[in-house]
């Protein structure tokens, strides 16, 4: 597989259109092993519902010193329209209901105070706009190339110093 430099590394859009969404929360780390465990297996409504509403490829990450997170998704939208439609379907008030035993009463809401989407700015990988595709059955057949290893290598560093910039002293 050979690998080219993308034309614009700072696109928040996915190949498709989707925006690419990051926004932070809090919650209250007393009973951590029970708010992992509730996230371990969300209820399919949930899931369907996340899905039905534009949250494709969602994910979480936590602190546990303090319960700061972060949470990752791909919409067809933006934040604060993904969550307008999350808050109007009937199952979200339902597992709102059931995850505010983390909600420290302090905190109001889980949600960090003021905007809490984060600003996207750079992205490096396959599904950029304009990307050169990686031909799925080229890359099955051969394994990955040393190129693609270094590559995911770096932007899995990069991630991780980026999330580890984020969550110190916090």
């Amino acid at each position: 597989m050979s690998w080219s430099p993308q034309a614009s590394t700072g696109t928040a859009k996915t190949r498709s259109g989707d925006n690419r969404v990051c926004f932070t929360l809090r919650f209250d780390t007393s009973d951590l092993g029970s708010y992992l465990k509730d996230h371990e297996a969300v209820w399919p409504e949930m899931q369907q519902a996340l899905v039905d509403c534009g949250w494709r490829n969602y994910s979480l990450f936590y602190r546990a010193a303090d319960g700061f997170a972060v949470g990752y998704f791909e919409t067809d939208a933006d934040f604060a329209t993904a969550c307008a439609r999350m808050e109007a379907h009937p199952v979200n008030a339902r597992w709102q209901t059931a995850m505010a035993r983390y909600t420290p009463s302090n905190m109001g809401s889980p949600l960090d105070d003021g905007d809490t989407s984060l600003r996207h700015y750079f992205y490096l990988g396959e599904d950029a706009p304009g990307g050169t595709p990686a031909p799925e059955a080229a890359v099955a057949a051969a394994g990955p190339s040393r190129a693609v290893l270094a590559a995911t290598l770096g932007v899995g560093v990069g991630c991780g110093l980026l999330l580890s910039r984020l969550f110190k002293d916090k």
